[in-house]
């Protein structure tokens, strides 16, 4: 066939080539070939020609070499598309869940008070920098607009397969204008400019036609463009809800190196109770001296009960599921602890619980004479006279009548005690194998209750009379009518309980953590004994806590009080003969700062960057199946591009000849697989050399316009 006469004159002047006009390239001048309909044959449709897409067909390809280009073709692209957009999700989602620090698995039961304001699942708490962070987070957003371009250049192959197929199925209104081929190849730049010409053409008065190879090349581009734009705002999101933050990071040791646990001593475990007059070893008992006796360590008890800071402290622990309702467990000074320093360790507790039983004891007031004396009993061996002085030298034996044996009456004779083995208070707790009859200092090594046979708890009782100046506070003692009430004071009488435990605490914040705390009472009364061997050397304790106990306001509350003074006491003679034990476990802590990174920013982000990568596959996908489809599909793409147009404008032959007279062939008559190819400027030969030869210039033509021109 032959092709429509192309519209133009070339003129040869000064050695150029007049080619059209700057302003006004037409079809012609850039040897573009029409495909027009003959009015006077309908019937001539389609065009015979030796171009395969206008003979009902693609040529597909034709060799492995021309396949692998093809394919390369759309893999550049698609790696340039999504690698760095995978790549950058991967590399912040690393930083972020690679340096993560949870304030929550921090620690088990507790948090510092630093990452207590952490607790906020909207965030995530990393131990990188801030700044550095959100500056790679900020790559996406910048590299996004330029990627813009390789997801057009994966479009052209779709693009350039249905301009064909219209072509083929003579679609004339799926097939775009020259201005809004020029809309299209614009838009395959990726320049966002385009998209806004665009619109403005959709919504301008126009009389043609939108065609779907231009709409869907603007919804590549639009979506291209707010994914882009959807990447910036989640960017911008990171960079504005990213803060600093102080945290407080735990460095656990694998071997705790501090030794703040306390254990019975080594020295108090190998005592020989026989050898000591069975004496507990705070006790000390010596024949060679005419039985003379002391404390050990009486130092160490007298620092413990007036809270020396160079000291151990025993520290009050209250807990709801204790039996004996509160326990004193003893602690290193505040001065030897790290204050960077969390633990957890083992150590010694005693708890005292203690209840009214005044209304059980028959009490009685003897007002004759000067002095009044009260009477009491509450069991067969608890019982006696209160109001005369005591005597504690004698109160384990018999010659004094006022007291059962092994009762302790305070040096004021108003208070008395004693200790038991059944909870009935009936059998007196006699550890020391004495008999009442042969006096205090007399020992019988056959009789002694051995340490595996010591008991824990211990049962005792206390019964006593206080004076009050104020008669309102006694009055407010007797109200639940288990005190008795006399002219100037009280009487009361206690039933008590004493026990001592292994406790496993921790120590976290500065404080002991309540919830952390374990106990368990020892297993059998050696711990117990410590302090019960060497009660009778204390009983001013005993009256000491009684006017402690004396300023509360009911029954319950003047036993608990007695009872939490009575564990203190008893923890002064245990705490002085404990020693150290090695930490169960021990973290340092370090002041830090962390990036805290909105949650939902930043996976709104990550979701963004996949989605434009996912863009980039789907349309990897279309491009390699048009591309595979035929060879023409490749060709065509490359025509409608820039340097499709560029070529055509200014690479074409002498005398206004088409470029492509052998349809799908190049200037030599290669097939047209790279935009290279169209120019003439690589390879080798005649046409080589004409592509390097030619150049495009400007001048003015003879209507006065400028023109552009290929000068040879």
């Amino acid at each position: 066939m032959q092709y429509p006469a192309l519209g133009g004159e070339e003129t040869q002047s000064r050695g150029h080539r007049k080619v059209g006009s700057a302003n006004n390239i037409n079809a012609s001048s850039i040897h573009y070939h029409h495909l027009q309909q003959s009015t006077n044959d309908a019937g001539s449709w389609p065009l015979q020609d030796s171009h395969s897409t206008l003979n009902g067909h693609f040529t597909p390809i034709q060799n492995q070499r021309e396949g692998k280009r093809k394919t390369l073709k759309v893999f550049w692209p698609t790696l340039a598309v999504v690698l760095p957009m995978t790549l950058f999700s991967a590399v912040t989602l690393g930083l972020v869940y690679g340096y993560r620090v949870n304030p929550r698995d921090e620690r088990n039961d507790f948090l510092l008070p630093t990452n207590k304001s952490l607790l906020d699942d909207h965030y995530i708490y990393v131990n990188f920098s801030a700044t550095r962070l959100v500056f790679i987070t900020s790559w996406s957003s910048s590299f996004a607009p330029v990627l813009i371009g390789f997801l057009m250049v994966l479009w052209q192959a779709p693009l350039a397969l249905q301009i064909l197929e219209a072509s083929q199925r003579r679609e004339l209104g799926a097939l775009a204008t020259p201005y809004q081929l020029s809309l299209i190849i614009n838009m395959a730049t990726g320049s966002l400019s385009q998209l806004f010409a665009y619109l403005q053409y959709f919504f301008s008065h126009r009389k043609v036609k939108i065609p779907s190879v231009l709409t869907r090349t603007a919804l590549v581009m639009s979506a291209a463009g707010l994914l882009s734009l959807a990447i910036f705002a989640a960017d911008t999101a990171v960079h504005c809800t990213t803060k600093t933050v102080p945290y407080q990071r735990q460095i656990p040791d694998s071997e705790p190196s501090h030794t703040f646990g306390r254990g019975v001593s080594e020295e108090c475990l190998k005592l020989d109770r026989s050898k000591n007059n069975g004496f507990p070893c705070p006790y000390y008992f010596s024949y060679d001296d005419q039985g003379s006796a002391g404390f050990r360590k009486s130092s160490a008890i007298a620092a413990l009960r007036f809270n020396d800071t160079n000291a151990d402290k025993i520290t009050f622990y209250t807990d709801s599921t204790l039996p004996d309702e509160d326990l004193q467990i003893l602690l290193p000074s505040e001065g030897s602890r790290p204050p960077q320093l969390d633990y957890s360790a083992s150590t010694i507790g005693v708890g005292t619980k203690c209840t009214p039983m005044t209304n059980r004891c028959d009490m009685r007031i003897n007002t004759a004479g000067t002095d009044a004396f009260f009477q009491f009993n509450c069991t067969d061996d608890f019982w006696g006279t209160l109001g005369g002085q005591g005597n504690p030298d004698l109160s384990w034996v018999t010659e004094d009548p006022d007291i059962p044996p092994f009762s302790i009456k305070d040096s004021s004779g108003s208070l008395q005690f004693g200790y038991y083995s059944d909870p009935s208070l009936t059998k007196p707790y006699n550890t020391y194998g004495i008999d009442g009859s042969m006096g205090f200092w007399y020992f019988d090594n056959s009789t002694y209750i051995r340490d595996k046979d010591l008991i824990n708890p211990i049962p005792f009782a206390v019964a006593g009379t206080l004076s009050y100046g104020n008669s309102s506070a006694a009055d407010a003692l007797i109200q639940d009518g288990t005190f008795v009430r006399f002219q100037s004071g009280i009487l009361y009488a206690l039933n008590c309980t004493f026990a001592t435990y292994d406790v496993t605490y921790t120590w976290a914040n500065n404080s002991l953590q309540p919830s952390s705390t374990k106990y368990k009472r020892t297993p059998n009364g050696t711990v117990a004994e410590i302090f019960h061997g060497i009660a009778n050397q204390v009983s001013p304790d005993y009256l000491q806590g009684a006017l402690l106990a004396s300023l509360q306001n009911t029954s319950a509350g003047f036993a608990r009080t007695f009872a939490d003074s009575h564990s203190t006491t008893a923890m002064t003679v245990i705490g002085s003969v404990l020693s150290p034990r090695r930490n169960i476990a021990q973290t340092r802590w370090e002041h830090i700062l962390v990036a805290r990174v909105q949650a939902a920013s930043l996976w709104c982000l990550v979701a963004a960057n996949m989605l434009f990568a996912g863009l980039g596959l789907g349309l990897a996908v279309r491009a390699y199946l048009a591309s595979s489809s035929s060879a023409a599909v490749v060709e065509v793409g490359i025509k409608v591009s820039t340097a499709g147009v560029t070529a055509a404008a200014f690479a074409g032959k002498s005398k206004n000849k088409a470029i492509m007279e052998e349809g799908s062939k190049g200037r030599g008559g290669e097939t047209v697989t790279r935009e290279e190819d169209l120019f003439g400027e690589t390879g080798k030969g005649e046409r080589a050399d004409n592509g390097v030869r030619r150049r495009v210039g400007a001048v003015r033509g003879r209507n006065g316009e400028y023109e552009l021109v290929a000068f040879e």
